[in-house]
């Protein structure tokens, strides 16, 4: 295998791996939302890791879609509300949306976009 093409993981892998895990597994889909959340990874200000070479890049915020995709679809498979989770995770979700709006937001022509560190769009 030609090395620039191995493998490689991104953080958002797990929160799009997530929905369908939580068709049949939705204890394993929960955890694997919450491991990249763990104060391990996620940095104190909210920033989660883009993949494992990177550090400076960023991913689209899709973990709090995922979380509570998780959620219903395990609501409507199962009958379960595990608000415990909801609550467990929300806290993690708002530092890591507040380092976005603080960070990786742009305000272009009225409309909020998000910014990675390759755009060119000049900051607010």
């Amino acid at each position: 295998m030609h090395t620039d093409s191995s493998p490689w993981y991104a953080s958002w892998d797990p929160a799009f791996h997530a929905i369908p895990l939580a068709l049949v597994d939705p204890d394993f889909a929960k955890k694997q939302l919450l491991l990249l959340l763990r104060e391990w990874y996620k940095h104190p200000n909210g920033e989660l890791p883009p993949c494992e070479w990177n550090f400076s890049d960023a991913n689209p915020p899709v973990h709090a879609w995922s979380a509570w995709r998780a959620y219903r679809i395990e609501q409507r498979q199962f009958g379960r509300r595990d608000r415990a989770f909801l609550e467990r995770v929300f806290h993690k979700l708002l530092l890591n949306f507040t380092w976005w709006v603080n960070i990786r937001f742009l305000f272009i022509d009225s409309h909020v976009c998000f910014a990675l560190p390759s755009d060119s769009a000049s900051r607010r």
